[in-house]
């Protein structure tokens, strides 16, 4: 054999070796595809398992970075076709957690995109929601949602456009609203309203136009009503509509207003426990200024209560006895001839009967009650005489009750004893033989 054939043959076997060499790496080349493709339609056809398959057994080995490849490019055209509404959230989510499954990719790796989509779905939503709305005519959850459309959604420009649109119906609607709640002076729910609008329109000229204009209609009411009750001397209830008020308005009128309320409820309060005092009447002085102190909180209230304090009555029981005769505390009840009953009653007996009590000097006024006693003789008559002084030997007169018998009623009585450290009460009998008489209610002021 020539040297020419010889090559020729060579050649010719080269040439049929790649040809072999080429068709089959053509045909592999094929075959990935197909599979490829055949793994995309099972994964559309939610087929899963099938999918999962055929890529560990056609699709691995050395080819398994080009299969990475082409299934990120289809997830993207996944994706897309999402983002364009060619494609549902939930079938989209299930195809590409479907890829994930197969374990060719990081887990996480597509954390980002599940992300954006989730984002985005929710603003799809967030349209037809506000769509609906529009159409049923709640326009406050129409812009609520329809303000939630991302720039990122197809939908976006359509939400710009109807949320212009709304707006001017939306505000049309809340001030027919509130001028009905104004009618019926619902503030409370005309401010609510105007609020819910400005959270929705932030910084809305007109909406805050609106609501400047009906709190100063609501203060000037409320200034009004709370005045009428004060010119009534109802300070209590003046005040308290004034920081009911408050409550849904802020303005300084209505801290001013109160501020003088309280002052006027101040001044009346003390006024009329002035003249309580005058009356001896110490205690329901203290009671009054006490009660609108919890609402007024001052200073000078709280030094004239304390003042008055010092004027309360004190008990004579609470006084030390230095001596006495025919006479006994009776820390129970005890009846007069009528039934009435006392406590903490001194019983005096015999005529020459007596009690001397230590006052310290501190009091004006003596205050009690004579009686007689129910075991009082019919024919008896009796007197109580007073006596102060600092020692027991300047003792003097210092007043006298008239004289009484068993059928007579009790008798109240009142004894100056300024300046006396001592008191002596003396019961005498003008005549009669029984004479037990009672002395109670006995105070020092």
């Amino acid at each position: 054999m020539n040297k020419k054939k010889v090559i020729a043959i060579v050649i010719a076997i080269i040439l049929v070796a790649t040809a072999i060499v080429i068709g089959v790496l053509f045909f592999k080349t094929y075959r990935r595809n197909q599979s490829i493709q055949e793994v995309i339609n099972l994964v559309e056809n939610e087929k899963i398992e099938d999918a999962i398959e055929i890529v560990n057994e056609d699709l691995g080995g050395n080819d398994e970075e080009s299969l990475k490849q082409q299934l990120k490019e289809y997830i993207e055209s996944i994706q897309n076709q999402f983002l364009d509404g060619t494609l549902e959230y939930t079938i989209a989510e299930t195809r590409i957690q479907a890829i994930e499954k197969m374990g060719l990719f990081e887990e996480g790796e597509f954390s980002e995109l599940h992300e954006k989509m989730k984002i985005v779905n929710e603003s799809n939503i967030n349209f037809r929601n506000g769509q609906e709305a529009v159409n049923n005519k709640q326009y406050a959850n129409a812009l609520r949602d329809l303000k939630k459309v991302m720039k990122e959604d197809k939908n976006y420009e359509a939400a710009q456009s109807m949320i212009e649109t709304v707006i001017a119906s939306y505000k049309e609607e809340i001030e027919k609203e509130v001028e009905a709640l104004v009618e019926k002076k619902n503030y409370e729910e005309v401010f609510s309203l105007i609020e819910e609008g400005l959270g929705i329109l932030e910084n809305d000229t007109d909406l805050s136009a609106l609501m400047s204009k009906y709190k100063d209609e609501y203060v000037a009411e409320e200034i009004k009503q709370a005045e009428a009750l004060a010119a009534e001397e109802n300070y209590e209830d003046a005040i308290k509509q004034i920081q009911n008020a408050s409550e849904f308005v802020e303005d300084e009128n209505f801290t001013n207003e109160l501020d003088s309320l309280k002052e006027k409820y101040e001044n009346w309060a003390i006024t009329k426990a002035k003249q309580m005092a005058e009356q001896w009447q110490y205690e329901e002085a203290v009671d009054l200024l006490t009660s609108v102190n919890v609402i007024v909180n001052s200073d000078n209230l709280k030094t004239t209560i304390e003042e008055y304090k010092q004027h309360q009555k004190v008990e004579l029981y609470d006084m030390t006895i230095i001596d006495s005769e025919s006479m006994e505390l009776e820390d129970g009840a005890v009846l007069d001839t009528y039934g009435n009953e006392y406590t903490k009653a001194y019983v005096y007996y015999d005529s020459s009967a007596f009690s001397l009590h230590n006052i310290k000097g501190n009091y004006r006024r003596f205050t009690a009650t004579v009686a007689p006693s129910k075991d009082m003789s019919s024919n008896t008559i009796v007197y109580f005489e007073f006596y102060g002084g600092t020692t027991k030997d300047d003792l003097k007169l210092i007043g006298k009750t008239e004289q009484f018998g068993k059928t007579s009623e009790a008798i109240s009585i009142e004894v100056d004893v300024t300046g006396c450290k001592l008191l002596e009460i003396r019961k005498y009998k003008a005549t009669g033989s029984y004479s037990n008489a009672y002395l109670t209610n006995a105070y020092l002021q």
